[in-house]
C-alpha cells in the first residue's frame, strides 16, 4: 500500500491546509482488512477502480465496500492506457460506470504515468506534452460533467516533462512515488 497525504483544498482555512492521512490501494495488495486499516489511523484511501479499456480492478468492489463499512472516505483512480482524448473519454465513462454504486468522497483521478507512455509507445504513439495534457483534460472534463471532482496523477519525474502547466490551474494533482508520502495538491 502506498502512503499518501490528502490536502483538501475545500478545507483550507487562513492559508492552513487540512491534511488527511491515507493509503493508495489496488488489487496488488490482495484482501485488505479494512477494520485493521481504520484501527491503524488511516483516514482516507485512493482505490484503483480499474485500468485501460474497461478492466475493473479485481479488488475494487471489496475495497470500496470495506471503506464504506468502516466509514473511511475514498477517492478512486483509473490507470490510463489511453493514447488519444477519445480513448480517455471512454476510460472515464468506464470508470464512472464502475463507481456509480458507491459514495466517492474524494476525486476521481486519471493516473497517467510511465506505464501509460510505454503502452502508447508499444502501439506506435509518441506521447508529447500536448497529447498527454489533452488526454488528461478529456478524462477530467468527462468526470466533471457527471458531477464528480476530477484529478490527475503521475510520477514526480513526469510532472514537468509530460504535462502543460495549464493542468495545475484546472485540476488537483496526485504525485505518486517512492520515498515520502504521496501528496495530492
Amino acid at each position: 500500500m502506498g502512503r499518501m497525504t490528502y490536502i483538501d483544498h475545500k478545507k483550507v482555512k487562513d492559508g492552513d491546509l487540512v491534511q488527511v492521512f491515507g493509503i493508495d490501494v489496488s488489487g496488488s495488495q490482495g484482501n485488505i482488512d479494512w477494520e485493521e486499516v481504520k484501527r491503524a489511523g488511516v483516514r482516507s484511501a485512493m482505490i484503483r477502480a480499474g485500468f485501460g479499456s474497461g478492466s475493473i480492478d479485481v479488488q475494487f468492489r471489496r475495497n470500496a465496500e470495506g471503506c464504506t463499512r468502516q466509514g473511511i472516505p475514498f477517492g478512486v483512480y483509473w490507470l490510463s492506457y489511453a493514447w488519444s482524448p477519445g480513448m480517455a473519454r471512454e476510460e472515464a465513462r468506464q470508470c464512472l460506470e464502475t463507481i456509480e454504486d458507491y459514495k466517492v468522497d474524494y476525486p476521481v483521478c486519471i493516473y497517467f504515468g510511465r506505464d501509460t507512455v510505454r503502452y502508447a509507445a508499444s502501439r506506435g504513439v509518441a506521447v508529447t506534452k500536448e497529447l498527454a495534457t489533452r488526454i488528461v483534460e478529456a478524462f477530467c472534463e468527462s468526470v466533471e460533467e457527471r458531477g464528480y471532482a476530477a484529478m490527475y496523477g503521475t510520477e514526480p519525474d513526469f510532472l514537468e516533462n509530460l504535462f502543460d502547466g495549464r493542468l495545475r490551474e484546472k485540476y488537483p494533482l496526485w504525485i505518486q512515488g517512492d520515498g515520502p508520502p504521496c501528496v495530492i495538491s
